[in-house]
């Protein structure tokens, strides 16, 4: 149960008398997520491990609102991540890694937010994937270069989320360098903006974004827009000069559709990789997920995701990858807040891939791997 503590307070009553009563909220909640995991080949072997945030990050957080009257609210965010396993802190060390913002907001203007914040790519199209859903982390589109699991969070970004129109919704997103003009790479190094648009209908639901990120992770600028986070493997070339990524773009869409107990799911995305040493990358990824409701506390999942590349590499060679990932799940909810998971995922390398690799696991030997996940989950 969410721990809510409520205020409510006379604004500037020993001042101004006769100003009106406003009402003021914040809310405790956290997520712990824990669980057992079985690698089938990591560089050539098996292994046993726990892991937090198998399926969802552990995470706890605050949530602020102050109500300004005629529709408008004073709002805040602060979220920090981190391991159940030994207590470390997540996001790269920072307090609140996973948000930090302050904002307003009115019910017909909608909500602007200043600080750390999350791209359009999840706010419109990734909660429609199955590792949002049920799959976790093992499952995420191969690098997540798509950012579709949010491998990297936003600073010094300012966002506007439209209110809902006619089932609509649209944003915007803008995280600054925080660089001066004329300093090494300008104002551009370590910048970043985002798009996204949905619309909600009865049993329907479409999203689409885009995201464009320049010289994300630059280590000439560690204090802009994507710092600390942006580790996943494809971030750095691989013609294996160690150069980091000049531009990426991701374009994504999906949509879903449930129909009684059963709900599916389709998604696709496309992301551009220029690297500094002038090699590209040009990968697609496509997946289709579905899950049924067998009871109202017992579901079972099932995704498919293909993952292609084109790869420009050093010399004109070109080379093209290829993954093939399979899902599957189950969960069972012990209460509204409890949950406990038993996830199957499985990947094989196909075309000019070599061996498989798991995002968040690590390299096979070979080109197939699998990973069994048993996990528990509590809000609070």
């Amino acid at each position: 149960m969410r721990a809510i503590l409520k205020a409510t307070t006379l604004a500037g009553l020993s001042a101004i008398p006769c100003l009106s009563m406003a009402q003021s909220s914040v809310t405790l909640y956290g997520l712990i997520d824990a669980g057992v995991v079985y690698v089938s080949n990591l560089n050539g072997h098996s292994q046993w491990k726990m892991q937090s945030g198998t399926v969802a990050s552990s995470r706890w957080g605050m949530r602020g609102v102050e109500d300004l009257g005629g529709g408008y609210a004073a709002i805040f965010q602060l979220e920090n991540g981190f391991n159940v396993m030994n207590g470390v802190t997540g996001n790269a060390g920072r307090e609140f890694g996973r948000y930090a913002y302050v904002g307003l907001r009115s019910d017909k203007l909608g909500l602007v937010t200043i600080g750390r914040n999350i791209d359009n790519i999840q706010d419109f199209v990734g909660g429609m994937t199955a590792e949002v859903q049920w799959s976790g982390v093992s499952a995420v589109h191969f690098g997540d270069a798509d950012q579709l699991d949010t491998s990297f969070r936003i600073n010094n970004a300012i966002k506007y989320t439209s209110p809902i129109i006619g089932g609509f919704k649209f944003g915007g997103m803008f995280g600054l360098s925080n660089q001066a003009a004329g300093s090494g790479g300008g104002f551009g190094n370590n910048k970043m903006f985002s798009l996204g648009a949905g619309y909600a209908f009865g049993p329907v639901t479409l999203g689409v974004a885009y995201a464009a990120y320049n010289r994300p992770g630059s280590a000439t600028n560690p204090n802009g827009a994507v710092t600390g986070e942006y580790v996943q493997p494809l971030y750095v070339s691989p013609a294996g000069t160690g150069a980091g990524v000049e531009k990426q773009q991701v374009v994504t869409g999906g949509g879903s559709y449930v129909f009684g107990s059963a709900t599916a799911a389709v998604i696709y995305s496309n992301v551009k990789l220029h690297y500094l040493d002038g090699t590209s990358l040009n990968q697609d990824n496509v997946e289709v997920n579905g899950k049924y409701q067998f009871t109202p506390s017992f579901f079972a999942g099932l995704a498919y995701v293909y993952s292609g590349y084109r790869y420009a590499g050093l010399n004109n060679v070109v080379q093209h990858p290829l993954y093939h990932q399979v899902a599957v799940g189950t969960w069972y909810l012990l209460s509204k807040t409890t949950d406990v998971s038993l996830v199957v995922v499985g990947q094989k390398a196909a075309g000019d891939a070599k061996v498989a690799a798991l995002t968040n696991v690590g390299a096979s030997s070979s080109d197939h791997q699998m990973v069994v996940v048993a996990s528990m989950r509590k809000r609070f």
